[in-house]
């Protein structure tokens, strides 16, 4: 993700490239995949420090090291243990950045957005995906034991 991507103005990151830690940057697995995503509002004020901190924009990468032809992305292995280190010291239970998108959705779910909305804002071509992935925990859905 790049700086051009997010518009802290609006409140959207619009996600318009994939990543593979091998190959870099990739287009989109499909047209759903091209999409704009709310920022909530807990991660607000977290992208603008560290807009400021890194003083990146633009062209950067988010979430790189290094600055101009130096710039790299981030290693994943490094991005798992600092997470695992920052879950940690605020005494919960880690989880990985895919649980993180789970989550999200379940926040989503939760608060009472509209399944469509969850389908667009996780990049799923259908809403029978988002529906065989969430929709336990639709209201009235059945419990399955």
């Amino acid at each position: 993700m790049r700086w051009r991507d997010v518009d802290l103005k609006t409140r959207l990151i619009h996600v318009s490239r994939g990543w593979d830690d091998k190959e870099g940057e990739q287009a989109p697995k499909s047209d759903a995949a091209d999409r704009r995503i709310p920022i909530i509002g807990a991660l607000l004020p977290e992208l603008r420090a560290l807009q400021i901190r890194s003083g990146r924009r633009e062209q950067a990468l988010v979430f790189g090291t290094g600055h101009g032809a130096d710039e790299q992305s981030f290693d994943p292995t490094q991005l798992r243990r600092r997470g695992i280190a920052a879950w940690e010291a605020a005494g919960l239970e880690a989880i990985s950045p895919h649980e993180c998108r789970h989550t999200f959705a379940s926040l989503l779910i939760a608060a009472g957005v509209d399944l469509d909305a969850v389908k667009v804002f996780m990049g799923h071509s259908s809403i029978t995906m988002t529906v065989n992935v969430y929709g336990h925990l639709l209201a009235g859905a059945r419990d399955e034991r």
